[in-house]
């Protein structure tokens, strides 16, 4: 893999010739299935007038990862070589440095080691495609049920649902895999989310706001007090809008403290700390207002104006154990079912891919709320250019390449992992739904193949704020 960035990095890419000649080897055959049969002499005389000849574009190649793969070569013991085989993607980069999709193909490569140095020796490029030819494409992971496929079987992943909107419309759902050993997941196929729940929780907080029966900055004391934090001065101050940006003060879960207790860690508003707890106490304060419990409400706001029809809080009659993605731990085994009996904001949230990328396009379309409301939504409440810091319920990621910005959250419990990433500005978002914990190794790549160029951008802020 070095060899082949530094051919393709570095000298396909930019131009580095010295560094495309020491890897190729003197007598290299180069066979193309559009440009006939090369030699070294040939090879570098096209490459250097065709690639690096200073038009307009310049063309560049990405692998595309998942289709690499590399075969040792032994001979009485030694190793004397290795087949490389995968795919390419190319683009074309004008001088606004953005990267277009031109075109792929596939390649075989067979490198060899003279005198301990790694050379190129043979090259099959063949199966070349423009980028309209859609059966050519060789698309990133998650456009590609055959690697999501192999990846899923790779990492003991049972199942997974995909929703991805476009335009600000949901325009696909896909579901693989299956629900548990024998039973293939169907297209509606109910996961619990996990934290994804959260959104859910503060985007119909915001519908409350906006229709004039809720105030985001009134005390919640008001409507709810926890019993250990009764005596707490910190109290006073504790509003919903600390909830959703998650400046609360409280830890995520008081489970986690020594002795159980809930208690302010520090001032409301003065920081940033990721807190279910916050969510919690918002829904006892709700549904203290309103005598009424979060999931009646949330289907008069958000579920049944959007045909949400299987989304649900509480494990009832309502819900199809028959199409549940029963959550599976590390090594692929199926873990016992939960069937939560009582809504938790933050968590547990039973739902499908279709009707969760119904709610992610209302939401990138602004979900109906006022003007200033929205804004304060999509504006970060910390100052923390290189994380990704919390507006309300979404974490938000500015000044991405365009000047756009990103809402996003994940969802990870015991056997479940959910991601959702949206784009407002350009109407794009996508989701990924799991009943498997190793769904979490591929979140980088879906974070950085969600939609280019930003995508990238977004994982080096999720990086950035580990």
């Amino acid at each position: 893999m070095e060899m082949d960035a530094q051919v393709f990095e570095r000298g396909f890419n930019h131009c580095d010739l010295d560094a495309i000649q020491s890897a190729i080897s003197d007598d290299l055959e180069f066979y193309h299935d559009q440009g006939g049969v090369q030699d070294r002499a040939a090879f570098m005389a096209a490459f250097t007038q065709n690639i690096c000849g200073g038009g307009e574009t310049k063309p560049i190649r990405r692998l595309v990862a998942d289709t690499n793969r590399v075969f040792p070569l032994y001979g009485e013991g030694e190793l004397y070589g290795a087949i490389q085989q995968g795919d390419h993607n190319f683009y074309n980069r004008g001088h606004d440095g953005v990267e277009v999709l031109s075109g792929s193909a596939a390649f075989t490569t067979l490198w060899m080691l003279d005198a301990g140095e790694w050379r190129m020796r043979r090259v099959l490029s063949f199966d070349h495609s423009e980028a309209d030819e859609t059966a050519g494409y060789r698309s990133p992971l998650f456009d590609n049920d055959r690697h999501l496929e192999a990846a899923m079987a790779l990492l003991d992943i049972p199942s997974m649902a995909l929703a991805r909107i476009e335009g600000g419309r949901l325009q696909q759902v896909r579901v693989l895999g299956e629900l548990v050993e024998g039973r293939a997941a169907p297209v509606d196929a109910i996961y619990n989310i996990a934290s994804l729940t959260k959104p859910v929780t503060a985007m119909l907080t915001l519908k409350l706001v906006d229709a004039g029966l809720w105030d985001l900055d009134e005390p919640l004391r008001d409507y709810y007090v926890d019993p250990d934090i009764a005596d707490a001065p910190e109290l006073a101050r504790l509003t919903t809008r600390h909830v959703l940006t998650h400046r609360t003060g409280f830890p995520n879960w008081r489970y986690l403290a020594a002795d159980g207790v809930l208690r302010f860690e520090f001032e409301p508003g003065s920081r940033q700390q990721y807190s279910g707890e916050g969510m919690e106490y918002l829904r006892h304060a709700l549904e203290a207002r309103f005598d009424r419990p979060i999931e009646d409400l949330a289907h008069e706001y958000l579920f049944e104006p959007l045909g949400m029809n299987d989304t649900h809080f509480i494990w009832s009659e309502a819900v199809s154990e028959e199409r549940y993605a029963i959550p599976h731990d590390t090594e692929g085994q199926p873990l016992e079912i939960e069937r939560h009996t009582e809504a938790n904001a933050a968590d547990n949230l039973l739902t499908t891919a279709g009707d969760y990328g119904r709610f992610l396009a209302y939401v990138i379309g602004g979900a109906g709320l006022s003007g200033d409301l929205w804004l304060q939504t999509i504006t970060p409440a910390t100052d923390r250019p290189e994380g990704v810091p919390f507006g309300l319920g979404w974490q938000v990621i500015q000044n991405l390449p365009g000047d756009g910005y990103a809402l996003q959250h994940t969802g990870a419990d015991t056997g479940v992992r959910s991601i959702a990433i949206l784009y407002p500005e350009t109407g794009q978002g996508i989701l990924a739904l799991s009943n498997s914990e190793n769904m979490g190794l591929l979140w980088p790549k879906l974070i950085a193949e969600s939609f280019e160029p930003a995508g990238a951008e977004v994982l080096r802020r999720n990086l950035a704020n580990q």
